[in-house]
């Protein structure tokens, strides 16, 4: 009885055993991730260099990934990034070389080592070597040929074939790459010397578009172990024929270029082709996509089978733009179009037309009021009646207030020459000049054009004639810095004009200046000096016009200048 009770005291504390929540965490997934990365030792080499090291390595994971490694070198440097991708956990065997000795050095400690540098950065074990290379030096000779020949001319893509002979004179391995004047390097290869002897090894090119020409093309074998050899530059050329060519030479005049209705624009060009019956070409001017209205243009002889140069023109007879001249090329009935190309260029025919020659003075430039700015200019035109021109100036986009100006004869139809002026009356400045061609009566504007320019007109002006010593120049202190000027004023009651010496914008210290007297009004020349009475630099001289009484400034300008006084 005493154990029956035991019996169920023991099943009792079982079953709330079993009825309580179990809070046990379950395992965590294992994450995918690199879990080896292992490098292959290597022999350690003694004996005739070079000599090729080749690395094996195997990289293990858990899972799917995708990894990205690299090769460290003892030398310091490093391969690019390469990738590898598992689609389930395994490994897979990554390899490398390096080739060293050529120049018969000894080497201790190297290594190669990889580096996992994506999911995380892990470092595999090194692969340690040494090599210690014999003093004696094999001899090797090396030379390329072009197989067959070297000169091509015809359909392409075309493939040249070379061969290249080595030749050593005792056991030895070779590493050598094919080398190109286009700058490309093949993979290295090697070579098993047993015995002194001559190896070949061959390549090949392929190249060439329609049309294309190559000049001075080369392939050269260079040994590079166990020293470094460069073979003969096994040179060839190569010239692509297309069926049929149009090549554009020349344009006169050349684009872009504005041209008076009936000038020509001529052209010379190259022409190529097979057709045996002959060719016929034309030149044609284009106007957004299509043929330019009222056009004049070249006919076309029968230009015979194989190259030749010929030469064309077209033209417009109404005012218009030309983008593009169309050649095209026909066989000889101009039934079958055999090529078609367009040259963009940028032509503008006109009617009436003119060309400013000169202007003076030159802008930028200050002048008084009244004075003149003159121009000459060149004019075409072909209005019956004849033509007047006006150049007038211009303050902002309209007309430069007190303006005076040149009146127009009436120019014949054709072409000539001509000169007018403008001045203003009033202060103010002008920025462009404005020609206008009209007809006869003024009551149609044939032509119009700007010019950008910049003059200011005053009503007063002081301008530097001449300065003694010129500067720089170094003076003793008391010494006159003397010079001549020349003015213009309209200023009823005359003026006075001073010129005094500047240091740092501001009044030089210690300086004596000449006085002035009344200037009268219209203009004249004068003369002045300064000086300065105890050491310093001169950097600037001021010049100054004021009314009789000197209670208005009238006009104001600086010279740069640079004097020095000592005692």
């Amino acid at each position: 009885m005493k154990n029956l009770k035991h019996l169920l005291y023991v099943l009792t504390f079982l079953i709330v055993l079993s009825c309580e929540k179990d809070d046990t965490p379950e395992p965590p997934m294992e994450t995918t991730k690199v879990t080896s990365v292992l490098l292959s030792t290597v022999d350690s080499f003694t004996g005739k260099c070079s000599k090729q090291f080749d690395f094996t390595g195997e990289i293990k994971t858990n899972g799917a990934m995708t990894v990205k490694y690299t090769w460290l070198r003892s030398d310091g440097a490093t391969s690019p990034e390469k990738t590898l991708e598992f689609d389930a956990a395994g490994s897979k065997t990554v390899t490398t070389s390096w080739t060293l000795g050529a120049d018969g050095n000894t080497y201790e400690g190297l290594w190669q080592q990889i580096k996992i540098t994506t999911p995380e950065e892990i470092l595999s074990n090194k692969a340690e070597f040494d090599l210690i290379c014999d003093a004696e030096v094999v001899g090797i000779e090396t030379s390329v040929a072009v197989i067959g020949e070297n000169e091509f001319t015809g359909e392409c893509p075309k493939k040249f074939e070379f061969e290249g002979t080595i030749e050593v004179d005792a056991p030895t391995s070779i590493t050598y790459t094919w080398l190109r004047s286009d700058g490309a390097t093949a993979p290295e290869e090697t070579l098993e010397f047993e015995a002194a002897g001559t190896q070949t090894v061959t390549t090949s090119w392929t190249l060439g578009g329609g049309g294309t020409t190559y000049e001075g093309l080369w392939q050269q074998l260079k040994i590079i172990a166990p020293t470094e050899v460069l073979s003969n530059q096994a040179s060839f050329d190569l010239t692509c024929l297309e069926d049929h060519t149009i090549d554009v030479l020349s344009l006169d005049p050349t684009s872009p270029s504005t041209l008076f209705i009936g000038d020509r624009v001529n052209f010379s060009f190259d022409y190529k082709t097979n057709e045996d019956d002959g060719v016929r070409i034309f030149g044609r001017p284009f106007t957004n996509g299509g043929l330019s209205p009222d056009y004049a243009a070249h006919g076309s002889p029968l230009h015979p089978v194989g190259s030749g140069n010929k030469s064309g023109f077209f033209t417009v007879n109404t005012p218009g733009k030309i983008d593009q001249i169309r050649f095209q090329m026909f066989n000889e009935d101009q039934t079958e179009l055999l090529l078609e190309l367009f040259v963009d260029v940028d032509y503008e025919f006109i009617a009436h037309s003119v060309t400013v020659n000169s202007i003076t003075p030159d802008a930028p430039e200050t002048l008084c009021l009244g004075e003149r700015v003159e121009f000459s200019f060149d004019y075409i035109t072909n209005e019956a009646g004849g033509v007047r021109i006006f150049g007038r100036p211009l303050t902002g986009g309209n007309p430069s207030p007190g303006y005076g100006a040149h009146g127009s004869p009436l120019y014949p139809t054709g072409e000539g020459s001509s000169t007018g002026f403008f001045t203003l009356n009033t202060a103010g400045t002008v920025d462009q000049i404005r020609f206008r061609m009209y007809n006869d009566a003024q009551t149609e504007l044939l032509h119009e054009f700007t010019v950008d320019v910049d003059y200011t007109f005053v009503a007063h002006k002081v301008d530097l004639v001449t300065i003694s010593p010129e500067s720089p120049a170094s003076l003793s202190t008391g010494e006159r810095v003397e010079f001549d000027f020349k003015y213009k004023t309209t200023e009823a009651s005359g003026v006075r004009i001073f010129g005094r010496p500047f240091t740092g914008g501001s009044p030089s210290p210690g300086y004596g200046a000449h006085p002035s007297p009344i200037h009268p009004t219209g203009e004249g020349t004068a003369s002045g000096f300064f000086t300065l009475n105890g050491p310093g630099a001169v950097d600037q001289i001021r010049f100054q016009m004021w009314n009789a009484d000197q209670s208005t400034l009238l006009y104001q300008y600086f010279v740069d200048v640079d004097y020095t006084f000592t005692n």
